[in-house]
């Protein structure tokens, strides 16, 4: 839900077409791949890892607020979050999960 209310923020005052896409596709290691795109004002190439960093500040973070805390939760059930740019702009978030969970006993 961050994610995609996050795409939203990034859009509100672009120029042009507004496009939110959602996806979703298995990767070949047995882990589901979701992605989740926008065409808003992506993310300056040297702030894209810097945005899971807990201690960014909220003037560099700007509408990107969340991730940090996103990017842990996913870390403790065995996935990923990254984030990319999107051609021709904005910008792309990855996660990764286990496509299958071990029940518990």
């Amino acid at each position: 839900m961050n994610l995609i209310l996050n795409s939203i923020e990034a859009m509100r005052e672009a120029d042009g077409t507004r496009e939110l896409a959602i996806k979703s596709q298995p990767a070949e290691d047995g882990q589901l791949v979701i992605s989740v795109s926008d065409t808003g004002a992506g993310l300056p190439p040297q702030q894209a890892e810097q945005i899971f960093n807990a201690f960014l500040p909220p003037s560099v973070m700007g509408p990107v607020w969340g991730f940090p805390s996103a990017d842990q939760s996913l870390k403790s059930h065995a996935g990923r979050l990254w984030a990319a740019a999107n051609s021709p702009r904005g910008a792309r978030f990855f996660i990764t999960l286990p496509a299958q969970v071990e029940a518990l006993e």
